[in-house]
């Protein structure tokens, strides 16, 4: 009985002290490391020239690169047979060039956020403290018999790091960040040696935590150089090789249809018979495991890639020898493999959608797509353009991803080219955090998702979305909740998908960054919703089932519950239809009367529902308190 007063006595004494004893100075600590790795001996070096070894998801090359350590710019090529490119940072842009040969310069805000965090880490721009650069101790820890203080560094405009200083040789031993996607994103440093008095890392790994995934450059031979000239971190010339027009023209229409919004296209895949993929601005080349495996595409590598949900996907190389639309033709192209959601690919009794093609079409020819007429155009960019009476507007770019200025409510803010998004406006949680928009209350729950699962949203409406002079009035928007993902950045406003994109005729001209609007016949239309609260899912079977329904809503006041199985919609049959198809048939007008039939529990029932106006077009917009989810 004595020893619990005696333990408890101990440890007050203990925390005591621990509180009394003041916190390391972060300043002192970083002008500690910066001595153990060399001091003084940094001040004469300009560059680092480094080759080595790359390895990228177990895909494995070689690789060069030279770091400005002065001004902060780096340009990293890497050849990994299957795959290979080159990319250049400096403070305020970077540049990315593609597996073929092709720039594309990198000024989205996310890009930009990145260019100014590579930039910093360049310079080693923690050895140089400074009072706009905000550093914290963060405290001491221990990780397998090894002691690290944390000092975190906010540089301006750039993402927050958090180093980790090896307590006992003070080098330091990683750099931990919040990437675009709200990931944690650690670099490893290891292997130091000294090279002209220098202790450099000869290894950095950098992770998201999926190991088969990492990103580990290997050093075998550093050059440290005293001179340099600007012409060694610009980018390289751009030219189109790998295309052209079978027929010997300079453009090529061919029809499109409209599944759930969303742009299908027939592809060609190394001659074999056309296949349904979906134009998507917002994705790279991509195939289906399913068509990879039907065309006998051998695959390489295991990456990890991101998506509009919170998880992280397995992502797979293929090197196709052309693919076909029309009669434009791309030779030796890379394509990623991934599982889509069946939700997407399901085309009932017809071909299932193979795959998606976007930037590698869009960046090597000009792009029309006419969604009225239901027809899509593709023109080699060195034919000669007709001025367009259509308004131009800027895009900017993060990899393969494009994004444009526009504004909600007045607000300014960036988003999502994204014709692979069948919904309308999408805003981020943080966007709609910070500025709190009046929306229709109250709104819809639902769900959202693509590559890398779903994430819950709610439907409602703003007052005015502004793209250039052109102003849609309260249209439909969700606002996005995810915590992880292409979808929680914090730098961006949200996405733009295809319910918008059908107010217009769109041309994509990605060789010099704009895309033109044109007012469609169908501008102003009424934006489509499913009114009914049934929320579908597809069963392992290939059944359409009723994975929710919304309290209140018309069909759970008729008695549709989750778990049944829908077998028709006013008398039609859903077997053999488009999962898309039949989504969309529920999204129809106030005051519509339909009758679903169901499978519960191995009975047909029948309910009749009355469609009424979810989301008044002229409600009320209020502010939202709180959380909306």
């Amino acid at each position: 009985m004595l020893c619990a007063p005696l333990i408890l006595t101990i440890s007050f004494c203990s925390d005591s002290l621990a509180q009394a004893q003041a916190a390391p100075d972060p300043s002192a600590l970083l002008r500690q490391m910066y001595l153990a790795s060399g001091g003084d001996h940094w001040e004469g070096i300009m560059v680092a020239d480094i080759n080595g070894e790359y390895c990228l998801g177990g895909l494995r090359g070689t690789y060069h690169q030279i770091i400005d350590l002065r001004h902060g710019r780096d340009v990293l090529t890497y050849d990994l047979g299957t795959t290979r490119g080159q990319q250049g940072t400096e403070p305020t842009m970077s540049w990315w060039v593609d597996e073929k040969g092709l720039v594309t310069i990198q000024d989205a805000p996310e890009a930009l956020a990145d260019a100014a965090t590579q930039s910093y880490e360049d310079r080693n721009g923690w050895f140089y403290p400074s009072p706009e650069i905000r550093a914290t101790y963060l405290g001491h820890k221990s990780e397998s018999g090894r002691s690290f203080d944390l000092v975190q560094v906010a540089p301006p405009t750039a993402r927050t790091l958090t180093l980790w200083i090896d307590y006992s040789t003070h080098l330091l031993d990683r750099v931990v960040e919040l990437d675009a996607t709200r990931r944690e994103e650690t670099t490893y440093f290891s292997d130091y040696r000294k090279v002209d008095g220098i202790w450099y890392p000869f290894r950095q790994r950098s992770s998201t935590g999926d190991t088969e995934s990492d990103v580990i450059q290997t050093a075998t031979q550093l050059k440290l150089r005293r001179a340099m000239t600007d012409s060694e971190f610009a980018p390289p010339a751009s030219v189109v090789k790998d295309v052209r027009l079978l027929d010997g023209t300079e453009s090529t229409t061919v029809p499109i249809t409209l599944t759930g919004g969303m742009i299908i296209v027939d592809v060609s895949v190394n001659g074999e018979k056309p296949l349904p993929f979906v134009l998507d601005s917002g994705a790279s080349n991509l195939l289906t495991p399913e068509a990879a495996g039907g065309l006998h595409v051998a695959m390489e590598g295991d990456l990890s890639g991101n998506g509009v949900g919170n998880n992280q996907v397995t992502v797979h190389l293929a090197r196709i020898a052309r693919f076909q639309v029309g009669q434009a033709e791309l030779s030796g192209q890379q394509f990623v493999v991934v599982p889509l959601p069946p939700v997407l690919t399901n085309r009932g009794r017809h071909e299932p959608i193979a795959g998606l093609i976007g930037y590698e079409v869009l960046r090597r020819f000009v792009v029309r797509v006419d969604y009225h007429n239901r027809r899509l155009t593709l023109t080699l960019p060195s034919a000669p353009q007709p001025s367009p009476s259509a308004e131009r507007l800027d895009l900017h770019f993060n990899g393969r991803e494009c994004y444009v200025a526009a504004a909600v409510d007045g607000i300014p803010g960036y988003f999502g080219v994204d014709t692979g998004d069948n919904g309308a406006l999408t805003l981020f949680e943080a966007f709609y955090r910070a500025h709190n928009f009046p929306i229709q209350l109250p709104g819809m729950k639902g769900f959202q998702g693509g590559v890398g699962g779903e994430a819950s949203t709610l439907l409602t409406r703003v007052g005015t979305f502004s793209l250039g002079s052109f102003t849609l009035i309260r249209p439909l928007t969700e606002l996005h909740f995810s915590s992880s993902g292409m979808f929680a950045s914090t730098l961006l406003g949200g996405n733009i998908g295809a319910v918008v994109f059908r107010n217009f005729t769109m041309t994509f001209d990605y060789e010099h960054r704009a895309i033109c609007l044109e007012k469609s016949p169908d501008f102003g239309f009424s934006m489509p919703y499913n009114r009914t609260g049934v929320h579908l899912d597809l069963s392992d079977a290939g059944s359409i089932v009723v994975k929710a329904v919304t309290e209140g809503s018309p069909a759970y006041l008729a008695g549709v519950r989750a778990g049944d199985q829908l077998i028709a919609i006013n008398g039609q049959m859903v077997a053999g239809q488009a999962f898309a198809d039949e989504e969309d048939r529920l999204a129809q007008a106030a005051g519509t009367s339909m009758q679903l039939a169901v499978l519960r529990n191995g009975r047909e029932e029948h309910f009749r529902l009355t469609l009424w106006e979810r989301l008044p077009p002229d409600g009320t917009l209020k502010l939202q308190h709180g959380s909306t989810q």
